[in-house]
C-alpha cells in the first residue's frame, strides 16, 4: 500500500469515526450530520461537520454541536494524531446530496452527481435533479446549459459523490 493510500484511508476512518460521535449530538440539538470531512489545507488540519435541519441551521445549533463535539473529542486523546481545527456549519448553497431523503427532498433543483463508473460514456452529471425511484438516482442532463429531455437513472451505490449547484445568475439553489 502506498503512503498516499494509507493517508486516505486514515482521513476516511477519522471521518467514519467524527460522524458516529457529531450524529447523537446533532440529533440532540435537532438536527442531523449531513458530511463529514477530515482535510488538510493551507499546512493545518480541520476536521469540519455539516449539520442541517428544518427550519436552517443557525448559529445556535452550530455552536451547541461544536461545543458537545469539542468536549467530546478532548476525552479521546490520541484519536486523532494531528493538531487541527474544529467547524461545525450549515451545509451552505452547494450542499452535499448523500441520503435517499436528500435526492428526493431536493427534486427539482439544479446538481451535480459523480458516479464512480461511466454510464451512458459520462462520468459525472449535470443537471436537474428528478429524485430517487428504486433505488436510481434521476437526473435530466444538461446540455449546453438547457435541459436535454431525458433522464439518466443512476444505481445510488454507484454515486460517489453528489452536490446542489448555486445558479449565480437566478441567485437561487
Amino acid at each position: 500500500m502506498k503512503n498516499g493510500q494509507k493517508s486516505n484511508d486514515k482521513k476516511h476512518k477519522i471521518a467514519q469515526t467524527l460522524w458516529a460521535m457529531a450524529d447523537p449530538i446533532a440529533a440532540a440539538n435537532a438536527c442531523r450530520v449531513i458530511e463529514t470531512e477530515y482535510v488538510k489545507e493551507e499546512g493545518e488540519w480541520r476536521l469540519r461537520v455539516y449539520i442541517d435541519r428544518e427550519p436552517p441551521v443557525d448559529h445556535n445549533c452550530c455552536e451547541a454541536v461544536s461545543e458537545a463535539l469539542s468536549a467530546l473529542l478532548e476525552g479521546r486523546d490520541g484519536f486523532i494524531p494531528d493538531s487541527y481545527f474544529l467547524e461545525v456549519s450549515s451545509p451552505g448553497l452547494e450542499r452535499p446530496l448523500r441520503l435517499e431523503a436528500d435526492f428526493l427532498r431536493f427534486a427539482g433543483q439544479r446538481a451535480a452527481v459523480k458516479i464512480l463508473a461511466a454510464y451512458e460514456g459520462k462520468k459525472e452529471y449535470r443537471g436537474l435533479l428528478r429524485g430517487l425511484e428504486d433505488g436510481k438516482v434521476l437526473i435530466e442532463p444538461e446540455e449546453r446549459g438547457k435541459p436535454s429531455g431525458r433522464v439518466a437513472a443512476i444505481p445510488l451505490e454507484q454515486v460517489a459523490k453528489a452536490k446542489l449547484l448555486y445558479d449565480v445568475k437566478a441567485r437561487k439553489v
